[in-house]
């Protein structure tokens, strides 16, 4: 222990032997790491052993001080740690983060249900839900798509006075002028229930008698379009490895280590069939039992909806039982027969996820790592867990948008993503768009007691600055946080930072920190550009294209992103239009008046 200055010697010395949380603290007093023990005194002084291995090297290099909490018992030290490590976020411990989440298939219980695509932890849609979908061999967003084409539920939000497209097209019962009740709906709810419990049959013949049926009147477009839909319905029934003889719900986990990597998988069992697979690889810094238990009350406290009523895993019987009190779910260790067996087939699929990521987790670890320290130590931070990154988007200062991402400690933080409508209709400039969405996004902070970010960062030079700067003045938050612009040279390259007295800094674009922001910049910029298409799609739902039959959300959606705006579409030749859409829709199109 001889890398710790005297006082904190003495300091560890005091630490008693009794169950609680340690939290770690560097130079500046920031909490960088927490942990829990049954022992502290005992965890804590194991960080100092001369053979430490690389798990905890670089955690320990930082250490200059050190807080802990005493607890009752081992089950309360759980329930703290997790409290801890939200409120502190510690650069050191690792968060199952938004972005490995994944997303649910809801039917609604409205009056006219729907058919949503949530990534929504908790229940916040009232109706049935199916997922999470973690398959490698279909496209969730495109079986989200699948689904809703093949049964004809309400596709609008809100009702309207006339029919649309979909009713057209035969995928919508049409509410909005037909009378439809609760038991016309009954037959596709059961259908879809079937469909995710596997009951496939039925749904291929019908999806085959529509491509003969399209086939023979030579309408070669559906019957591509049905055939596509086939080959996806039978990737979705081909996720099954291992069917239990009885109905349970039940998940099966295996990990595999690799230094200070792991890498684990979650085998999703529901009515005795494998639903889904969920992986994750990350890095961490503390014992492999205790990443393990973190990482898995985390997901099943705060990310699962539904529980399930068991759950295999190989840990020590008394992590097992900490575990199951704490959740409520049953957690046992199987020795032999086909959990085990299963147990088994999770671990290679996890050892398989090391061997293809290892080296890619390894180096955007170090590349984020080392970007984060150069950001800090460029702007004098004491702190970087959290950046927040605003971008505008319009045309011809039509649909107005603007949107903000999130990172946490270098990784994206989706679930706080946000999008705003620009509400003031004198705008029009992004100097005022910047100004209302900054002003807007840290009032309702204020009002709420919300999070405020150590470090803005805005796309744009001067102008941006100074509008953001203008808002965060009259909230009285401009001593507080920190703000910089990312700003363009005359080739439109991103080149240099601006800082918030206007101050400009050169980007090294052979450096980590130049690639790491370049990246933040593409993210914000992709976000706030998908809302202004979503806006602008919208806005065009009720105009003459969608009145082509047979021309759909996408490939509307295509040509407003080559074209931009209807005008330009018209204009476009059938030769430039066919590249997008068939000969005949291109023809349909010039006719537009």
């Amino acid at each position: 222990m001889d890398i710790l200055d005297i006082q904190l010697k003495e300091k560890i010395k005091t630490i008693p032997h009794k169950p609680g949380c340690y939290l770690w603290k560097d130079k500046k007093g920031i909490v960088i790491y927490v942990g829990k023990a049954v022992d502290l005194n005992n965890r804590v002084k194991q960080y100092f052993l001369k053979d430490r291995d690389l798990k905890t090297r670089k955690l320990v290099n930082e250490i200059k001080d050190i807080d802990y909490v005493l607890v009752n018992n081992e089950n309360e030290s759980l329930l703290l740690e997790s409290n801890l490590i939200s409120e502190y976020k510690p650069k050191y411990n690792i968060l199952l983060r938004e972005s490995h989440t994944f997303p649910y298939i809801v039917v609604t219980k409205e009056q006219h249900p729907r058919i949503l695509y949530t990534h929504e932890a908790k229940q916040k849609i009232k109706g049935t839900y199916y997922g999470p979908f973690a398959l490698n061999n279909v496209k969730k967003y495109d079986l989200y798509n699948f689904i809703n084409r093949i049964f004809p539920l309400r596709k609008c939000s809100k009702l309207p006075n006339k029919k649309c497209i979909y009713y057209d097209i035969g995928q919508c019962l049409g509410p909005c002028i037909n009378k439809i009740e609760k038991k016309d709906y009954q037959p596709y709810l059961k259908e879809i229930n079937d469909f995710f419990s596997g009951n496939l049959k039925k749904i291929d013949q019908k999806l085959a008698d529509k491509e003969q049926s399209a086939a023979e009147k030579l309408m070669f477009e559906d019957c591509a379009k049905y055939l596509e839909l086939r080959k996806n319905l039978k990737n979705f029934s081909n996720r099954q490895d291992i069917v239990f003889s009885q109905n349970n719900d039940e998940d099966i986990i295996g990990f595999h280590c690799k230094e200070n990597v792991i890498a684990i998988v979650i085998f999703k069992y529901v009515n005795g069939t494998l639903l889904n697979k969920y992986d994750l690889i990350t890095v961490f810094y503390c014992e492999i039992e205790e990443i393990m238990m973190r990482l898995v009350y985390e997901y099943y406290s705060k990310f699962a909806i539904e529980l399930p009523k068991k759950v295999y895993l190989s840990l020590a019987n008394q992590n097992l039982q900490m575990l199951s009190k704490n959740l409520n779910i049953e957690f046992i260790n199987p020795e032999k027969g086909v959990k085990k067996e299963v147990m088994n087939n999770a671990v290679n699929n996890a050892i398989e996820i090391m061997k293809n990521k290892y080296l890619q987790v390894i180096a955007n670890e170090i590349r984020e790592t080392s970007a984060l320290a150069e950001l800090q130590k460029l702007l004098q931070l004491d702190n970087l867990n959290r950046i927040e990154l605003f971008d505008n988007s319009n045309i011809y200062n039509v649909d107005r948008v603007a949107a903000m991402v999130v990172y946490e400690n270098g990784v994206k933080k989706k679930n706080d993503y946000r999008k705003f409508n620009i509400k003031n209709t004198n705008a029009n400039s992004d100097f005022e768009y910047m100004e209302e969405v900054i002003y807007r996004r840290y009032k309702k902070a204020l009002e709420t007691d919300g999070i405020l970010p150590n470090l803005i960062i805005v796309d744009g030079g001067k102008p941006q600055i100074s509008a953001a700067l203008n808002s965060l003045r009259k909230l009285e938050i401009d001593s507080i946080v920190n703000l910089i612009g990312l700003a363009k040279n005359d080739k439109h390259k991103t080149d240099r930072i601006i800082t918030s007295d206007y101050k400009e800094i050169m980007l090294d674009k052979k450096a980590s920190l130049y690639f790491f922001l370049l990246s933040m910049q593409d993210e914000v910029h992709r976000f706030a550009i998908s809302f202004f298409r979503q806006r602008r799609s919208k806005s065009l739902f009720s105009n003459s294209l969608y009145q082509i039959k047979n021309l759909g959300k996408k490939r509307i959606e295509k040509l407003l992103s080559k074209y931009e705006t209807l005008e330009k579409i018209k204009e476009a030749s059938v030769e430039e239009l066919s590249q997008i859409v068939s000969v005949e829709i291109a023809h349909e199109i010039k006719k537009l008046k």
